[in-house]
């Protein structure tokens, strides 16, 4: 079980460094984003990014997620080439169509979302990107599922460079501000779908259109995307609310708040990312239970120590590079944002019992109960709390959205989860926040002090609470022999 674990780790460390790449550009555009562009039409720019999100998320029709379920499947079976062709195909048709169909109605969409005619332009460029985005997607599941890990990391790794230094020069010395951001993200993913076409695609495919292949995954998918539109509602409502609510500037500082904390999404979705094959690998494995049950553990410890880092250090180390106060005041919803995105992440753990029976239209319940609440409550909240209303509107529904999936996914396979150890976790780490935030107030060098004998003696007070099993100790301590000896040669 260690071992199954430990292999997991180690795909999701390479999985997710691929990840991180592939979602870091806006993080290292910081610099250069809050200097030349302003907080509003930073917030207009988030909301064009959001739609490109969405889009991506719901032209798929499921086929992305089928291909992630059947992928192994149809290796075996000896049928891969038309499966990917009869897929990708059709992805490439669907998506071509719709947002063809999209772009007629490019004006008055912005109108409608930006008050103005000025973002027609951006608009089309956004729809642009998004086809792209979307072809991209398979190409680079193919990687992962055949474990290319240097692949699939020069890939990302490239694919950020080109899209980087683009922007910089658009943004930079063009000046040409929410539109130069659009132009070097169009560049990355645009030549990197036609060379992931030529390199990854092409090579594997079999020229045979097969419509039951294309059935079997939007079968499958389809109801995923059915929830993805709800989550979709869920986890973006937030934005265009306290756009319509509130001002461009509210927009804008919230929506830096949420870039800086996005980090920590970025890191759930890696280890999301990474995990995926090893859970359909170990659906057939006699001991899965406690394999699933054990991931879901680490998961929560790993990343209640990741965040409580994160949370500490992020404001010193942002503090030489935003020198505009209106982006330094969305800093303030980091850490409630980044403890609703923690959350978020126990979503690929359990709703094990749904995904393993393939019952994925019950995905549907917590999304769209979650979906209510969280707009209910951004509507009461914006008008209470300002820019925060919407980070405390999200971090409650998220609670509600995990409780609801774990209840019911337990219906189909009783994991038997360790809540109290999953609690335990979390809990210490919000309190070692709070004990940390007020000892900033007294004195600088204190605060340091404080923060690292935290974050040292985290994992021990864990151990002493009877966090971890007997066997778990006794396989680290064999791990922690073994680097010795390797440190010693």
């Amino acid at each position: 079980m260690f071992d199954k674990i430990k292999k997991t780790s180690k795909n999701t460390a390479i999985y997710g460094i691929g990840n991180i790449l592939n979602k870091s550009l806006g993080l290292l555009l910081i610099p250069f984003v809050q200097k030349y562009i302003p907080i509003a039409e930073y917030g207009w720019l988030t909301l064009i990014e959001l739609s490109i999100l969405a889009l991506s998320s719901t032209i798929v029709l499921g086929i992305t997620n089928g291909h992630e379920r059947f992928f192994y499947t149809e290796k075996d079976n000896g049928s891969y080439g038309v499966f990917l062709f009869s897929n990708s195909f059709f992805l490439f048709f669907v998506s071509i169509v719709v947002l063809s169909i999209v772009a007629l109605f490019s004006q008055p969409l912005s109108m409608l979302v930006f008050k103005s005619y000025e973002y027609q332009f951006a608009i089309i460029l956004s729809l642009i990107i998004t086809f792209f985005e979307i072809n991209n997607i398979i190409p680079f599941q193919i990687l992962q599922y055949e474990e290319k890990a240097t692949q699939y990391i020069v890939a990302n790794s490239t694919r950020l460079l080109i899209s980087l230094l683009a922007t910089i020069v658009f943004v930079a010395y063009f000046k040409l501000g929410i539109l130069g951001v659009l132009y070097g993200r169009l560049l990355g993913s645009g030549g990197f779908a036609i060379y992931q076409l030529v390199s990854t695609i092409l090579p594997r495919i079999t020229l045979q259109f097969s419509f039951f292949k294309v059935k079997q995954t939007i079968l499958y998918g389809f109801p995923m995307i059915i929830s993805s539109i709800g989550y979709i509602l869920f986890s973006m409502s937030d934005r265009f609310m306290l756009s319509h609510y509130s001002t461009a500037e509210q927009t804008g500082k919230y929506a830096f708040g949420f870039k800086i904390a996005n980090l920590v999404m970025i890191i759930v979705q890696s280890i999301g990312v990474g995990y995926l094959p090893s859970f359909y690998l170990q659906e057939k494995s006699e001991n899965n239970a406690r394999y699933y049950r054990k991931m879901l553990t680490y998961y929560t410890f790993s990343m209640s120590y990741l965040v409580l880092i994160f949370l500490f250090f992020y404001k010193p180390l942002l503090k030489p590079i935003i020198s505009n106060q209106d982006y330094w005041e969305g800093l303030e919803i980091v850490p409630i944002l980044s403890l609703g995105f923690l959350l978020m992440g126990m979503n690929y753990f359990v709703n094990a019992g749904i995904v393993l029976k393939n019952k994925t239209s019950y995905l549907l319940i917590p999304t769209f109960v979650a979906a209510t609440i969280n707009i209910i409550l951004i509507y009461l909240f914006i008008p209470l709390f300002g820019f925060w209303g919407p980070a405390i509107s999200t971090l409650l529904s998220q609670v509600i959205y995990v409780s609801i999936l774990a209840s019911i996914s337990k219906k189909f396979v009783d994991i038997r989860f360790e809540w109290g150890k999953v609690t335990l976790s979390l809990l210490l780490a919000v309190g070692f926040f709070f004990v940390g935030f007020y000892v900033a107030y007294y004195s600088a060098l204190l605060s340091l002090l404080s923060k690292f004998v935290l974050l040292t003696i985290y994992p021990y007070v864990l151990y002493k609470l009877n966090f971890f099993e007997l066997i778990e100790l006794e396989k680290l301590a064999l791990l922690k022999v073994k680097v010795k000896k390797m440190m010693h040669f």
